[in-house]
């Protein structure tokens, strides 16, 4: 059995209303940010996961465009 996990996603999150929408992609958004702090030493400029944050910047930026 095939599943379009893409699509289900689309479907329910199409299914929400629109202050559950908001709400989910706040969250989402807010998440993503506690993901990347994952890819940097803390107190610092460095980075030790740059693909890390790539990912996360990817993510978020296409939930959000």
């Amino acid at each position: 059995m095939d599943v379009d996990l893409p699509n289900i996603e689309g479907q329910w999150f199409a299914s929400l209303g629109s202050d559950d929408r908001k709400l989910f992609l706040a969250v989402l958004a807010h998440e993503l940010t506690i993901a990347g702090r994952d890819s940097y030493r803390p107190g610092t400029k460095d980075l030790t996961k740059p693909q890390l944050l790539r990912k996360v910047n990817e993510v978020l930026h296409r939930v959000t465009a």
